[in-house]
């Protein structure tokens, strides 16, 4: 593969008004991580501490994942420079997701060894290695026995990052029609996925998570979410090319508020009671990138909003260490409000719904951010900028800052 990931002539150019945008700093984006996160803290609340008369709200809160994907592609191809290499692009990417990953599976591998109850050294052990090595999503489903149960995101990630070379280029040539049909298919792909697991898992279906199957595929590995990554990647294509937007925000908000009303009234049919049935994602996935693309038109025609204030923003650089910390403060937090010590206790023991969770869950809220907030300071951005000067990692132009699933910007 040619180092030059991206040559000069790769794409026809933009209008000169669209190439001077290309790789401006997006901070509403990055606002709207911390949105996302939140939604997927509540929904793991439902696993640890429910609160009575939420279950259903809190569920759609998982929309926040594939809302990571949509954005990751979106943001790493906005901000792709035509003088970046492969060595600076894997470089940069490895110091931004490692080292909290690294953190996060310390911290998972021994609160199961030490904490937890039953657990099996040597399978933790197993996938703790793996989860370091950011593979442990590419031959099994984790999200039992994994140290930390929600870092698959982050290793399909890492199978994102080495598909994009092959693929940024190619995108970029396309035309903007050419990219609408791309976004239309890959919207396609999704609940082409989503049917055939309805066929061929119908309910009752006993399900095998643990080894290398169409199930575990269709659910939580590269292949099953590739298309919702490249959804975004076309999408930032087409703004690269000096497509705007012609909708303002609140059309997509008001398309997922009606969106996840549709779920939540549907919340016990088959077809959404568990994740390998749940329409959630294909549904969310295409307005997510509608949303993208406005709140970003809005933000490049100078229009300021509180999701790229301050506080918000600096929520979102922290959404990374909170995403991938969140779980285990619940897991702890939860353990000793209930007095149940392993995983598995909160997985096939419903945990009962009670207002008194709800003080437990403001508490690991708190905690949350708090830990989020530090690990990003002290641990997260020291680390991050030791890697890229031990890979020379440092971009050959300045781009955008803007959030990626596993990063709040693309100099992560």
């Amino acid at each position: 593969m040619s180092n030059a990931i991206l040559s000069p002539d790769a794409t026809r150019p933009a209008p000169a008004d669209a190439q001077a945008q290309n790789g401006t700093r997006l901070n509403s984006l990055t606002g709207l991580r911390a949105l996302a996160a939140l939604g997927v803290f509540l929904a793991h609340l439902n696993v640890f501490l429910p609160v009575p008369g939420t279950h259903g709200w809190f569920g759609l809160g998982g929309a926040g994942v594939p809302y990571f994907f949509v954005l990751s592609g979106f943001v790493i191809a906005w901000s792709f420079s035509d003088r970046d290499t492969a060595r600076r692009f894997y470089g940069r990417r490895f110091a931004r997701i490692w080292p909290l990953m690294l953190a996060a599976t310390v911290a998972g591998v021994a609160l199961a060894l030490w904490f937890a109850k039953g657990s099996d050294t040597d399978e933790t052990l197993l996938l703790g290695t793996a989860s370091v090595l950011l593979v442990h999503a590419w031959n099994r489903n984790g999200l039992l026995t994994s140290p930390d149960p929600v870092s698959w995101p982050v290793s399909v990630e890492a199978a994102f990052y080495l598909l994009f070379p092959a693929v940024v280029r190619p995108m970029l040539r396309r035309s903007l029609r050419q990219l609408a049909v791309l976004a239309v298919l890959f919207v396609l792909v999704g609940w082409g996925i989503k049917t055939y697991l309805w066929l061929n898992w119908p309910v009752g279906t006993r399900l095998d998570t643990t080894g290398l199957n169409a199930m575990v595929l269709g659910t939580m590995s590269p292949p099953a979410r590739v298309n919702e990554f490249l959804l975004g990647v076309a999408a930032a294509a087409a703004m690269r090319k000096g497509w705007r937007s012609p909708v303002r925000p609140w059309v997509p908000v008001t398309l997922l508020v009606v969106a996840l009303g549709v779920l939540m009234h549907y919340q016990n049919a088959p077809w959404r009671t568990i994740t390998l049935y749940d329409a959630l994602d294909p549904v969310c996935a295409p307005i997510f990138a509608l949303l993208i693309v406005s709140v970003a038109t809005r933000e490049l025609a100078g229009v300021r909003s509180v999701l790229g204030s301050r506080p918000v923003v600096a929520l979102g650089n922290w959404s990374y260490a909170f995403f991938l910390f969140h779980y285990l403060v619940l897991y702890v937090v939860g353990s000793l409000a209930l007095h149940r010590h392993s995983l598995n206790d909160f997985f096939y023991q419903q945990v009962p719904a009670t207002w008194a969770n709800l003080g437990w869950a403001g508490l690991a809220l708190v905690i949350s951010v708090a830990l989020a907030g530090a690990l990003h300071l002290l641990y997260e951005q020291p680390l991050e900028r030791g890697l890229r000067a031990l890979f020379g990692a440092r971009r050959g132009t300045r781009a955008a800052t803007v959030p990626g699933t596993s990063t709040p910007r693309e100099t992560q």
